[in-house]
């Protein structure tokens, strides 16, 4: 099974009850209201879907340029 970055977005933006566009890759996620129990939850959908993830990655730097970015580098990894 594929996993897109897209995804990511996609399912960021449904916790914040926004849409994704709405989000910039350098906006604050924990400022826009996602808490760490949130990017807990999002990150064991995103394993059940296949992303080889850590939480610590996602909870560290909480923008979507920084989860890109370890999205890029777990997929060349696994490459």
């Amino acid at each position: 099974m594929s996993f897109h970055f897209d995804t990511i977005r996609t399912d960021v933006a449904q916790a914040l009850f926004m849409a994704p566009d709405d989000i910039g890759m350098e906006d604050n996620l924990g400022d826009l209201g996602l808490d760490s129990m949130r990017i807990m939850t999002l990150v064991l959908g995103w394993q059940d879907k296949g992303l080889t993830a850590n939480f610590l990655s996602f909870a560290e730097d909480q923008t979507l340029a920084a989860w890109k970015a370890a999205f890029d580098a777990q997929q060349t990894n696994d490459a």
